[in-house]
């Protein structure tokens, strides 16, 4: 018997910046990006962009114990803003919601809110080229409100292929 298993099973410390991990996160399975590894006063913290936790929860930046189990699906995934239709249907006229793209320039960001497992966190941006955290892009910007997670390439383009998840997931736009 032949057993092909592409993933990783680990710790959060094991990762690396730009892994895409699947854990369990607040008693919730979600899927989350590594963006860094911090170490205030000893401990060891990891970083995520959790993306979708939940079919209600929204996409949220949470900084946990690095020592938390995950299954790593590696770093060749790809994250796609979807066209708007004909119509501009999937542009977002409000680009401070969370799990909206903004766009400026090259370097799409995704807005992330509050952690709702620590009431101390706050709302803020990702910049999805660079991987980091910080203030809303400036300048002439288009916030679109559609985009998928695949796999990796392979997955995407095989035909009839499904992403790993969409947002908004369908009870969000319902």
């Amino acid at each position: 018997m032949q057993v092909i298993n592409p993933f990783r099973s680990g710790l959060l410390s094991d990762c690396k910046r730009g892994d895409l991990l699947a854990l369990n996160y607040g008693q919730r399975p979600a899927y989350a990006v590594m963006v860094n590894l911090i170490s205030p006063q000893g401990d060891e913290l990891a970083v995520l962009a959790v993306l979708r936790p939940t079919e209600q929860d929204l996409p949220y930046l949470a900084v946990i114990n690095s020592q938390n189990d995950c299954v790593n699906l590696g770093s060749e995934w790809i994250f796609e803003v979807e066209l708007p239709d004909a119509a501009g249907k999937w542009f977002d006229e409000d680009g401070s919601k969370p799990g909206i793209i903004t766009i400026a320039g090259n370097e799409p960001t995704i807005r992330l809110g509050r952690d709702p497992n620590d009431i101390q966190s706050r709302a803020t941006h990702l910049n999805l080229v660079k991987l980091e955290a910080g203030a809303a892009p400036r300048g002439y910007a288009v916030s679109v409100g559609r985009w998928a997670v695949w796999l990796n390439a392979e997955h995407r383009a095989r035909i009839g292929a499904e992403p790993l998840f969409r947002w908004p997931p369908a009870a969000v736009t319902a």
